[in-house]
Formats: C-alpha cells, structure tokens, sequence
C-alpha cells in the first residue's frame, strides 16, 4: 500500500483533508465531465423529489409549474426517504428551455466539502460527510438548490444514476450506491405577468365613496329645502308685521 492510500484511509489534517475530499468526491460521484453511464440499480427505499413554484415530482406526479416570465426562480432538491445511514449524496438537475444561473448549492447540512459542477444542460452538486472522519448521517429534507430564468418554455428533469443523483452508504466503496428510477421531470410554463389594474370610470368596484356620496348630497338638498322653509317663513313673518303695523297708522 502506498503512502496515498494510507493518508487517504487514515485522515489527514490541516489543509490536505479539503483536497483529499475533492479528489474522493470528484471520482466518486463522476462530476469530472466523464459522466460515463453505469448500470441503474433503483432502490425502493430511496426518494429525493424536485420542487419548483409549489409543484413537485413527489410520488412520481408529473406536472407543469408555472413561473412568471422573464422572473429568476428556485428549484430545490430534497431527499424525503433514505434506505439507510449515509456518507455522500449528489445530485444532478437537467434542464431544457429555460436559462441556468449555473449556481447548485448544496444546502445538506452535513456536507463538508460540496463540489459544484455545471455543463451545458445540467447542474450537479455533490459532497460528503468526511471520509471516515465524522459519523454518517440520516438527515432528509432540501439537500440542494440552483436558480434559473423562466427566458422560455421548457423543463428541468431530476436525473438518476451512480453519475447523476444518488446516495452513498460509504464514499470509499462505489458499489455501496443506491438510485432511483427516473428520470422526474417537470414542465416549465412560463406566462406574462399579470397586467396591473387601471384607474378610472367602471374600473373601481368599490361602491363605498358613491354611497358616501350620495348621502351627503341628500344632506346637502335637505338642508337647502330646510333653508328656503325657514325664509320663506321670516319673510312671510316681516311681511305680515308691516302690514299690521300700516293698518293700525
């Protein structure tokens, strides 16, 4: 056994343990552009979902999330069942029509060291607990992110496989690897904005200020009726005074 296999099953320290897990995680999950194709071997046990904009591939629905055109959003990637303890994950999101930000974040909160990878039609993310060095983890619930622009109709595809999005029992042996069948897929809509409302005359249905209106310009008339009454009958008063008051001259 040479000195490198040795380090590399015993740990090391300071600043070769971070470069040591990329080497482990690059040969293991595959993001070094070789995406070779190897046999699938689905898990029943397994299940990570895509969510974008409230729909999902959960329980294998297919269906069409719909985005606002021209707007950024967020597909995230949750692993929801896991068969057993685990050492590394990664997982691969394809995607056909709308634009990449080209930004997977693995957001596993036992990860160590993530290592993005983007290529053209794809984001990938994977990473690893430590090799040997920290205990294995049973965590579910979102493991990555990456953003896109709804630019145009298309799709973004949970891809599965020991390249793609799997699960890792232990990073030092790639045949400890499950997957799913897949891949899930979910149509992109991307639709125009809803057109603000416009001001103006039929466009308020809010009858409150008409109401309001019409009252006070009852008041208003009513006052006024009020108001002739009440000269009318001082006038009429003085009028019969002065003609009192020339009779009796």
């Amino acid at each position: 056994m040479n000195g490198s296999s040795m380090l590399l099953r015993r740990g090391l320290f300071g600043l070769a343990v971070p470069a040591l897990l990329i080497l482990a995680i690059l040969l293991s999950f595959g993001v070094q552009g070789s995406r070779s194709v190897q046999a699938n071997q689905p898990n029943p046990g397994l299940e990570f979902t895509l969510h974008v904009a409230g729909c999902s591939t959960f329980a294998d629905y297919k269906g069409t999330c719909t985005v606002t055109q021209g707007s950024t959003f967020v597909a995230s990637v949750s692993l929801d069942a896991i068969p057993y303890p685990y050492e590394g994950l990664a997982v691969t999101v394809a995607y056909t029509g709308v634009a990449s930000k080209d930004d997977p974040t693995m957001v596993w909160p036992d990860c160590y060291v993530p290592v993005p990878s983007t290529g053209p039609g794809f984001v990938n993310n994977g990473c690893a607990t430590g090799i040997h060095q920290l205990p294995q983890s049973t965590y579910t619930g979102t493991v990555m992110t990456a953003s896109f622009n709804c630019s145009a109709d298309g799709t973004l595809s949970l891809t599965h496989g020991p390249a793609d999005t799997q699960l890792m029992e232990n990073v030092d042996d790639p045949g400890k690897v499950s997957t799913e069948a897949g891949p899930d897929v979910l149509n992109i809509d991307c639709v125009p904005p809803t057109p603000e409302p416009v001001g103006g005359f039929g466009l308020d249905t809010d009858t409150r200020d008409d109401d309001t209106n019409a009252v006070t310009f009852a008041a208003a008339m009513g006052a006024a009726v009020l108001g002739s009454v009440l000269v009318a009958s001082i006038g009429w008063r003085t009028l019969s005074v002065r003609r009192k008051n020339g009779a009796s001259r």
